[in-house]
């Protein structure tokens, strides 16, 4: 599969101090001792101020934001330790470093808040007789100069430039887009000094991938969404692969999208319904590519669920095929989401070639391009039996029907599944400092873990044996048997209308975690009743409550 990368240059030189140790997957650093290097921050930015290049110091707020980025869980004190150096610079009496750090701060902030502080610390500083950095007045004139973007022609990623002036020079942005994530997330950012030299390397790059890769102009505002939507999609992620190019400059490159014309409108993938799944199979299966397929399992089942997987995990793009989507689909989704019988599992590697053809001749793609899915298809066909026993062994699918009493129709069968994926959707977690990544929701202890899994606020006080209090008003240990009690009424429907209750609230597009709550807040009176006057458990009255939710 291929790896995308960004292309390499010299691009730029780093401040010469850099605070805290090097992350390159998202999670917070252990930082030093930051008082002890106010001294030598201050010394670097009292160099940049004089005479130096306010992107220097902009690099050295942005690296001291990193140091409190977290991906998966932003938080009041995600920006701490510069707010720590902006109190330190409103202390001083002698040089430029101070205003330096504050105005650079106020340039780049990611917060309103911060960038209100910053600025507040420069009016004080100046008001007090500090001397402004050479640059101060240069600063907030940045202009946008052009964007360019390094696309594969399947679709897996993207290396987009954004070049950018100021006082007569030129320097960019480069942000590595991975689509196969969450509709596109951010891996890597990259400064460039050279954007000529960089745009050079972007085409050399394409001229080098035979006909699966090309360099195109794109209009700012379409590059502004789409990095903008990118970096929030690695900020909701827990732990993302990113590199340490990211963290630290993260700040910095979003404060430059923000110099970009505002997007236009976001459009949302449009849902595709059961009648343009079910056409589309149709289409795929009276093609040539078809045509020979063997005789053994059920060709439209199989090609449904690619269809089905491309629809709901793929932003609707049904006929896009790449290398990396193969592979993910064969050896990662389709062995922990479906049970497949034997005929279909012998089936579906050797339905996948077929369906890469009729895909790339509808999508038109160069020889090369078929050429390279087919040997991924081919690897990962006769890799497939292993990850299917491997993966499968562990999987939520199997979890998912163990215990569950015959259905009359697959419709029935297929609303039992929505409802355990509704009470249990993840297989692994993490509690503090502990990976839980293969857990069985069918087993109760191990589905409690999942759901205090859920929960990262309660992790440190559940940790304590001693704790006996609330957090923002609520009992973690009350809290997280409420949703205990509701996650296994809904895996084994009992009673029924729980189900039938979320599934309402689902249709009104409530957020799963907000239905849980709510039908923990009915259950909660009949549970206190039961418990303090010993009287069984009112049955009709809690059905009766929850039929009235989501009406």
């Amino acid at each position: 599969m291929r790896e995308w990368s960004m292309p390499k240059s010299r691009g730029r030189k780093k401040p010469r101090k850099k605070v805290g140790n090097d992350r390159s997957r998202g999670r917070r650093s252990a930082l030093p001792d930051l008082v002890a290097t106010y001294r030598d921050v201050f010394d670097s930015l009292d160099q940049i101020s004089r005479g130096g290049d306010p992107l220097d110091a902009e690099m050295l707020i942005s690296m001291l934001c990193g140091n409190g980025w977290q991906a998966g869980e932003l938080g009041d004190d995600e920006y701490e330790p510069l707010e720590d150096l902006l109190a330190a610079a409103s202390r001083r009496t002698g040089g430029p470093g101070g205003v330096a750090l504050a105005r650079a701060t106020a340039s780049i902030a990611p917060t309103a808040e911060l960038a209100a502080a910053a600025r507040r610390v420069v009016d004080d500083l100046v008001a007090r007789g500090a001397p402004e950095p050479s640059w101060s007045t240069a600063l907030d004139q940045v202009t946008a100069d052009g964007c360019w973007a390094l696309r594969d022609v399947y679709g897996d990623g993207a290396s987009v430039l954004c070049a950018f002036e100021r006082a007569g020079r030129r320097h960019g942005v480069s942000i590595l887009v991975d689509f196969n994530h969450l509709g596109g997330w951010a891996k890597d950012i990259l400064l460039a000094e050279d954007v000529e030299s960089m745009l050079e390397l972007m085409r050399q790059g394409a001229a080098n991938a035979a006909e699966t890769m090309f360099v195109e102009e794109i209009d700012p505002g379409e590059a502004r969404g789409l990095l903008e939507d990118s970096v929030a999609a690695t900020d909701s992620t827990w732990q993302p692969e990113v590199s340490s190019g990211f963290t630290e400059l993260r700040a910095l490159a979003l404060s430059r999208l923000k110099v970009l014309p505002e997007p236009s409108a976001r459009t949302q993938p449009a849902e595709i319904g059961d009648d343009e799944r079910a056409e589309t199979v149709r289409e795929f299966l009276a093609s040539p590519e078809a045509a020979d397929l063997p005789s053994v399992g059920d060709p439209e089942y199989c090609a449904r669920l690619i269809v089905d997987y491309s629809a709901d995990y793929d932003d609707g793009k049904l006929l896009r095929v790449s290398p990396a989507k193969t592979e993910i689909f064969l050896l990662g989704w389709l062995p922990k989401k479906v049970l497949l019988e034997p005929d279909d599992r012998t089936l579906m590697p050797q339905l996948m070639p077929a369906w890469i053809r009729w895909s790339a001749r509808r999508r038109a793609l160069p020889p090369t391009a078929v050429d390279e899915l087919l040997e991924t298809a081919q690897t990962c066909g006769e890799e497939f039996d292993r990850a299917y026993d491997d993966i499968g062994n562990i999987s939520p699918a199997r979890s998912l029907v163990e215990g569950l009493p015959q259905t009359e129709t697959i419709e029935d069968l297929r609303d039992a599944l929505d409802r355990r994926r509704f009470a249990m959707p993840y297989v692994g977690t993490r509690i503090g400092a502990e990976d839980f990544p293969r857990l069985d929701p069918n087993d109760p202890d191990e589905r409690a873990l999942l759901i205090e899994g859920e929960h990262p606020e309660y992790h440190e006080a559940l940790a304590d044996p001693a704790f006996d209090g609330e957090i923002d008003g609520v009992n973690p240990r009350l809290h997280l048997a409420m949703h205990e009690i509701v996650a296994n009424q809904l895996w084994d429907n009992d009673p029924p209308e729980v189900w039938a209750a979320a599934r309402r609230f689902l249709d009104a597009g409530h957020d799963r975690h907000d239905i849980l709550h709510a039908i923990g807040h009915a259950a909660m009176p009949y549970l206190h009743a039961t418990l303090t006057s010993r009287k069984p458990f009112d049955v009709a009255g809690y059905r009766a409550e929850l039929d009235k939710l989501g009406r």
